[in-house]
């Protein structure tokens, strides 16, 4: 808890000390009278700040130090709401490392027995249902283990899914996400209703089906007494794995208590392989004088790989530190008992003081949510956790963290959960609490009696609705009273329109919307001047006076041919632009001409514009250079078509700066096409989906000259193909991805 106070602290004493300095730039021309003022203030917050710095190394900070940083924190509220209040004013006044199965050890043995005990036995009906559980305690490697089997065995059924549960599950979000997984269908979560209705869908959707479902880290036994009624007994062999650390809870969901597997610690050699793997490459690259500290640390960790992973992950990076590594053997306790939370413990300690303050943000969210990576980030940004200098992107500094945080182990892809005193399920109300320095708030667990509340909060900046499903377009009726707010996510809700109200978010830096049920947006949209990254679903419609909105960044993709010929030039005026993405659907009418002009003259003014994503539903003879310059700042690329046409390729060649491309077929690609991918000179990463397979021969070969620069390739085709690899091409490819039918 002092972790979290201290770094909480830190990350709104930055935010503070950015605003600051913004105050004393030559911009800021109303406050110069006061400057000195403001001059003394930063000082002594800059004082203020180096002591926070200091009290993030202190692991257990005494008492008198508590409060310190206590009074230090509620200070720095109060500061940065009197700024943002002077500024508004001021305003209206003037107006990683990822792991794949490769890095695995000890994983085959157990996967192997685990998939042929799925696998039908001769005493028994080759076709009846059949519940496999996997139990031990935590950071044995159940949920791994169960990926394992996962992944190997599920081309063999028609649907599947993979769904985490925690101490405290939320039942409706767990149908509901098998829901979407088993009809692959993203909103089925949104529109999944009440328990009985979910199940009763699910029930439907498998009843003739040949099912794979992996349900992780069971608790309760009540909970599977819920969600099993979800799952038909069919006879058509689907199978169902359960994890749990809790052995009668493995024994009632199985088919039988034969099938209860009880997994094991590593073996003292698996130990090993794992430990000096992930620090070293290999136990001979180990120095003599590391070994005897080495050997302790794997005695005291018992085989359990989350303490191997975890420790050898805080000591990958400072390999020959001997110090470290003597500290950190006499730290460790024991692997069963309290050493788990000591180590993660450690681990933070080890961080930079601002990847701390971006951890513990995720203990916001509840246990076993999954989290996209754009969200925390767009969170992380608006709590004041990263900080650039003039010009530089912070999504791009905010992922960087995101992958320093996966390359530690703290984060694990795909499914994050955190632990946290409170949760989801909270009740808030302004009456009985105090709320007077509330600056973030998440709504998670589809809570009414929150949504009833969210506008007495007057001094949030951070106001995060993804996903709650009883979101009603009442709901934000008086939006305007919280005029600090810079972020407003109600991406993956059920509204159908945004309040006109909006407009006076003049503080509003990202607006997601995405996913919603919204057909336009209201024309008070623009005059959002701070506005930076506006996300919104493909069919919502944007308004006229796109112009307005100078530091605009990020704007989802638009249908050029949908919108009026002012709109399409009022974007070049949206110079800031980063990142775009357009769609071009049409077959090249006489009508079009004057879009392409308008297109081709916005676009050349957007000299700072780095990622493009293009969708063109067309024909080979549509001229893309008459709506696609070749803009120099341009540096990743995103294509969807039906084949990488002689005019696209020609395109692409005049983007000299390219070092990322995506391509999306929909036809099949030829030897040509993909010789010239590999001819782009400065080509780093590429990511290859084909729809239509390779080639008429079926098989494309990777030529010596091509890809001499290109690290990372990921290639996915819905039909069977063969890469033919000469000796010397991608020479330097570090990661390789392929994904076939």
């Amino acid at each position: 808890m002092a972790e979290l106070l201290v770094s909480s602290s830190t990350g709104v004493m930055g935010a503070v000390l950015t605003k600051l300095a913004a105050m004393l730039s030559d911009e800021c021309k109303a406050l110069k009278n006061v400057r000195g003022d403001i001059e003394a203030l930063k000082q002594e917050l800059e004082a203020m700040h180096g002591f926070l710095q200091k009290m993030t190394n202190v692991e257990e900070p005494d008492h008198q130090a508590k409060l310190r940083v206590r009074d230090v924190r509620e200070l720095s509220y109060d500061i940065e709401d009197n700024i943002d209040k002077l500024m508004v004013h001021i305003h209206h006044e003037s107006s990683p490392k990822v792991e794949d199965a490769s890095e695995l050890v000890g994983i085959d043995a157990p996967t192997e027995e685990l998939i042929k005990w799925l696998k039908d036995e001769e005493d028994e009906s080759p076709d009846q249902l059949k519940v496999v559980s996997i139990v031990g305690f935590g950071g044995l490697g159940k949920t791994t283990l169960a990926n394992q089997v996962y992944n190997s065995l599920g081309a063999n059924f028609e649907c599947r899914a993979f769904v985490p549960i925690s101490r405290t599950p939320d039942i409706t979000k767990i149908l509901g996400s098998i829901l979407s997984q088993i009809t692959m269908k993203e909103d089925a979560i949104v529109t999944a209703g009440d328990q009985h209705e979910v199940i009763s869908k699910i029930r439907d959707f498998l009843k003739y089906k040949r099912y794979f479902i992996v349900v992780d880290d069971i608790w309760d036994p009540q909970a599977w007494e819920i969600i099993k009624y979800a799952f038909v007994k069919n006879s058509s062999g689907s199978r169902i794995i359960i994890t749990t650390r809790v052995t009668g809870v493995a024994e009632s969901c199985s088919s039988s208590h034969g099938l209860v597997y009880q997994i094991k610690p590593l073996s003292d050699i698996d130990s090993k392989k794992l430990f000096f793997k992930r620090i070293f490459s290999s136990k001979e690259e180990c120095p003599s004088d590391h070994i005897e500290a080495s050997d302790e640390i794997l005695k005291k960790c018992g085989g359990l790989p989350l303490a191997i992973i975890s420790i050898s992950s805080l000591l990958a990076t400072r390999r020959t530190e001997k110090d470290l590594w003597n500290r950190v053997r006499r730290s460790v306790g024991f692997a069963f008992g309290e050493s788990s939370d000591h180590v993660d413990t450690m681990r933070r300690m080890e961080l930079p003081y601002h990847l701390r303050s971006c951890l513990l943000y995720l203990a916001t969210f509840p246990e076993d949510y999954e989290i996209e990576r754009t969200r925390v980030v767009h969170g992380w940004i608006i709590e004041g956790f990263i900080h650039g200098e003039d010009g530089q992107d912070l999504i791009q500094l905010g992922d960087k963290c995101f992958h320093e945080l996966i390359n530690s182990s703290l984060v694990q892809p795909l499914s994050i959960g955190y632990d946290d005193d409170s949760d989801g399920d909270v009740n808030i109300s302004p009456k009985q609490n105090n709320t007077s320095h509330l600056r973030s708030l998440s709504v998670f667990m589809y809570h009414k009696q929150v949504l009833s509340c969210v506008m007495e909060f007057s001094s949030l900046r951070l106001l995060d609705l993804q996903g709650c499903s009883f979101l009603e377009n009442h709901h934000l009726k008086n939006i305007a009273r919280l005029s600090q707010l810079r972020y407003l996510n109600v991406a993956r809700t059920p509204i159908t329109e945004l309040p006109s109200e909006i407009g006076d978010l003049q503080c509003l830096e990202i607006l997601n919307a995405e996913y919603t049920r919204i057909s336009v947006l209201p024309q008070a949209v623009t005059r959002l001047k701070r506005l930076e990254h506006l996300l919104v679903s493909l069919d919502t419609k944007l308004p006229d006076g796109i112009g307005n909105l100078k530091n605009l960044l990020e704007l989802n993709p638009i249908i050029i041919l949908t919108y009026s010929l002012d709109f399409v030039e009022e974007l070049g005026e949206v110079t800031n632009l980063r990142c775009l993405g357009i769609r071009w659907l049409s077959y090249d009418t006489e009508g079009d001409k004057a879009y392409k002009e308008k297109l081709m003259s916005s676009l050349c003014k957007l000299r700072n514009l780095q990622k493009l994503s293009i969708w063109l539903r067309t024909h080979e003879s549509i001229g893309v250079h008459d709506f696609l310059p070749a803009l120099n700042s341009i540096y990743r690329v995103a294509v969807f078509v039906p084949k990488l046409w002689k005019v696209l390729r020609e395109w692409l060649k005049s983007l000299v700066k390219l070092e990322s491309l995506s391509i999306l077929l929909s036809e099949p690609m030829e030897q040509e096409e993909f010789e010239f991918v590999g001819s782009i000179p400065g080509l780093l990463n590429l990511v290859l989906c084909i729809d239509g397979g390779l080639s008429k021969t079926g098989h494309i070969s990777i030529v010596r000259p091509g890809f001499q620069q290109l690290q990372r390739f990921k290639f996915a085709s819905t039909s069977y193909g063969a890469f033919v690899i000469q000796e010397g091409a991608m020479p330097v490819l570090k990661d390789l991805q392929l994904y076939i039918n």
